[in-house]
């Protein structure tokens, strides 16, 4: 399976009750709402992310680039990255990777978009752990 990006309009998307996942801090605009790894039937891993645009006006030019990282902090596998010409309010980008066997965490490498008429390009982001099976 090759690391995949869909572009998805529909009901608002909002991060949690946690907000959006701890290593971002809590932006109107587009956020990481979910990060979750699926554990597949025979021993693989897939990590699912959606990164949603929660601010009432819309993003374009949005783009993310998402690295994953070995116990270490050290970057393994391919990372994903997906662009968007417009996001409008509450639409998503669904991400979908394979993991390498060494994946324990990720960290957002860049974010950017523009939002009435000014480029946001939140960050540094901090590598985070897998929360398994949950948001």
């Amino acid at each position: 399976m090759a690391n995949t990006a869909e572009i998805a309009a529909g009901p608002r998307v909002r991060p949690g009750p946690t907000g959006a996942i701890g290593a971002i801090r809590r932006l109107d605009g587009v956020v990481l709402a979910r990060s979750m790894v699926m554990h597949e039937t025979l021993g693989g891993r897939t990590w699912v992310g959606v990164l949603a645009n929660i601010a009432e006006v819309p993003c374009v030019e949005a783009a993310v680039r998402i690295r994953f990282l070995d116990h270490e902090g050290r970057p393994v596998g391919a990372p994903v990255s997906a662009r968007a010409a417009r996001l409008t309010p509450g639409a998503a980008i669904h991400l979908r990777a394979r993991l390498p066997a060494a994946a324990a965490g990720l960290q957002i490498e860049s974010l950017r978009w523009t939002a009435g008429g000014r480029i946001v390009e939140p960050g540094p982001f901090a590598p985070r752990g897998f929360a398994f099976g949950r948001d």
